[in-house]
């Protein structure tokens, strides 16, 4: 090492940071791995492999990825929430292996991945388009704001309907009892005629 000049002094240097600095960024069973390396070069290759796999084992890992992002749908009953979460974590997966889906794209996918019940904000949509700028982000947040107005909309309605449903019970019950009154007006009437009848036949027999 004496007799090295500067730049060798620096790499070296260098070098010993480097690998000092994965050695202390990884577990016991990580490090059998790479105990034996003298560059850090060297070791930094060996974690991605295990890491990553080989370059052929990340190639058929995007493709699968890819095809899972294209076949990606969004349940009939599935909350944006959930399904945004599904898809980032998806996005972001394919991020650690080098492919990056700008927000344009994921734009498109989510709007294009909604139930039916949003076929009224996207007619919406195709009679004042967005803006090519806003972010994947962005649109989740005003979908989320839509779909709770969508339940509020349908807490509404259900409202309504029970209320709807309570007075018709309640008519119906009026109904029974002016049915039931009616009734017992009649027998009244009938009771009274015939204990006229009656008191007016003993009174002619007491004559």
């Amino acid at each position: 090492r004496e007799r090295w000049n500067i730049s060798q002094r620096d790499e070296y240097k260098f070098n010993a940071r480097a690998l000092s600095q994965i050695h202390g960024s990884v577990s016991q069973k990580q490090f059998e791995l790479i105990q034996g390396c003298v560059r850090a070069k060297e070791a930094w290759d060996i974690l991605q492999v295990h890491f990553e796999g080989t370059t052929q084992v990340q190639s058929s890992r995007k493709d699968l990825l890819a095809t899972k992002f294209e076949n990606l749908t969004m349940d009939e009953h599935e909350s944006v929430a959930d399904f945004s979460s599904r898809l980032s974590s998806l996005v972001q997966e394919s991020r650690t292996l080098g492919k990056i889906y700008k927000d344009a794209k994921l734009v498109k996918k989510l709007l294009r991945c909604l139930p039916s019940k949003f076929t009224p904000y996207k007619a919406g949509l195709s009679a004042n388009p967005i803006s090519e700028s806003i972010t994947y982000d962005e649109m989740v947040g005003k979908l989320l704001i839509h779909e709770q107005e969508l339940g509020g909309t349908r807490k509404t309605k259900g409202i309504a309907l029970l209320s709807v449903e309570k007075q018709s019970e309640a008519e119906s019950k009026e109904d029974n009892i002016s049915l039931l009154v009616r009734r017992f007006d009649r027998v009244m009437k009938k009771f009274e005629t015939g204990k006229s009848r009656s008191q007016s036949e003993n009174f002619r027999m007491k004559l």
